[in-house]
């Protein structure tokens, strides 16, 4: 598709004109016409935009939908909170998230005559890195610009980065309630050198980041807006990095002159760290740097990292399996799971997942489909086919089946208490899934006794329940 027949400076008018007309989220529609459509939004008409138009687009919604609305989040040092944020900036985060430092990289190249806060951070930490560096080649400036532009948006996470990339100092400290954010203070009165080692982090630097350190510098600080130099390095995929900076944390680690308490609470640290270095990976798709996160953790085998990572398994297996990131998600079942998912990775899987990570830990032997899982409740231990019924996955249950699991199985755990879902689903007299499961190849008259689904649908006095399993 050509530009409309239109020269370039004029098809660039007319989409600008476009966006004005619709405004700045129907436009984002308009990115699937064709790649030149989708190139001129993204990179003349939303990073060049005011500011003020998203403003000016989030009061008129706001007006429609009669004000705010909760929205939880972390700041961009990993901290939860709850601020009450207008709606439109988190309609465009989808946008952001994929085009966020592309569009922060627009602002440091482009003519615009305005910038964010974000953006001069972004051009400051290039110019005194590239200075550094020696060599002026534009080549460096232009991957360092790069490389710097995604770890920052990366940092401060999706939810804000749309205000981040677009707003001046003023509204962005207003927007996100800054003016008496201690950290981001800090990182305003000490810019740019307390950002310096991060951006060197950023763009896999050692030598850099090594003459601007001093010997005691804290790997774990967060520093506004980046989780630790380690998560800095993790969100442009700098896995040469991050095992340069994990080889100086086990060296602090070994230092043999700390106090217990110290040795603690830098444990502590190191291990909140890591968790935030593999949500990192996770969201950035760097699979290298989560499998060298778990070498170093299986590595240095201290109890304190064990139980941070343990911890936080679940969350991490919901993030893999979210972003279908299924790499990452051996790394955790390996370590985390010793073979078996949890019964809330369980929930993530059957809930969250089309199949294909199922599938994928069923082939790897994480996931056993006739192992029993413990939950709350009258059964305390339920089969994973019977937590699938629980929440209709049917398609989740026929990949349990074609993995040998035993449809008229029971919990191990449970003993001669076990019973099949055939028998549960007689006792409450649920046609429509002994229907189901008949018809799975599901067993009438299997187990003994009291156990036997049909003698219990007898007991029960359930005579279309009788003549289903009878029949069958």
């Amino acid at each position: 598709m050509d530009h409309l027949g239109l020269p370039p400076e004029l098809f660039a008018r007319v989409v600008y004109l476009l966006v004005e007309d619709v405004g700045l989220i129907k436009s984002a529609q308009y990115r699937l016409v064709s790649k030149m459509f989708a190139g001129e939004i993204l990179q003349n008409i939303i990073a060049l935009q005011h500011p003020k138009s998203f403003g000016a687009l989030e009061d008129k919604a706001a007006k429609s939908t009669n004000g705010t609305r909760p929205i939880y989040g972390r700041t961009g040092c990993g901290t939860a909170v709850g601020r009450l944020v207008k709606p439109t900036v988190d309609n465009m985060r989808p946008l952001f998230k994929r085009y966020g430092a592309e569009i922060l990289q627009h602002r440091l190249t482009g003519t615009q005559a305005f910038s964010s806060v974000m953006a001069s951070w972004a051009k400051d930490l290039v110019k005194t890195l590239v200075d550094m560096e020696g060599s002026g080649s534009e080549e460096v400036r232009k991957a360092y610009t790069a490389d710097i532009c995604k770890s920052l948006i990366a940092n401060i996470g999706p939810r804000w980065a749309p205000p981040a990339t677009v707003l001046d100092r003023e509204s962005f400290e207003k927007r996100l309630g800054l003016v008496k954010h201690g950290s981001y203070q800090e990182t305003v009165a000490r810019f740019p050198d307390c950002l310096l080692p991060f951006a060197a982090a950023a763009v896999s630097n050692q030598e850099l980041f090594q003459a601007m350190v001093p010997p005691d510098f804290d790997y774990h600080r967060e520093t506004y807006p980046f989780c630790s130099v380690l998560s800095a390095a993790t969100a442009t995929g700098k896995t040469g990095m991050a095992e340069y900076l994990l080889r100086n944390v086990k060296d602090q680690m070994d230092f043999p002159d700390r106090r217990n308490t110290e040795r603690f609470a830098f444990t502590y640290d190191t291990a909140r760290m890591l968790r935030q270095a593999v949500e990192m990976a996770i969201e950035t798709s760097c699979t290298d740097i989560a499998e060298v996160v778990y070498d170093f953790v299986l590595r240095v085998q201290d109890p304190c990292i064990d139980k941070c990572m343990l911890e936080g398994r679940d969350d991490l297996m919901w993030l893999c399996i979210q972003r279908g990131k299924l790499r990452i998600a051996e790394c955790v079942m390996s370590f985390g799971f010793k073979g078996q998912a949890s019964r809330e990775t369980t929930r993530f899987l059957f809930r969250l997942d089309s199949g294909s990570a199922l599938r994928h830990m069923l082939k790897k032997g994480y996931f056993h489909p006739n192992k029993a899982i413990k939950c709350p409740g009258h059964y305390a231990y339920k089969t994973p086919l019977g937590m699938a019924l629980e929440v209709y996955r049917k398609d989740i249950f026929k990949i349990l089946l074609d993995f040998g699991a035993d449809i008229d199985g029971a919990p191990d755990e449970l003993g001669a208490a076990g019973v099949s879902l055939l028998w549960v689903a007689a006792n409450r007299g649920d046609a429509a899934r002994i229907g189901f499961l008949l018809e799975h190849g599901a067993n009438p008259r299997s187990h003994e006794g009291w156990r036997r689904p049909l003698q219990v649908a007898q007991e029960r006095g359930r005579e279309e329940i009788i003549d289903l399993l009878a029949n069958a």
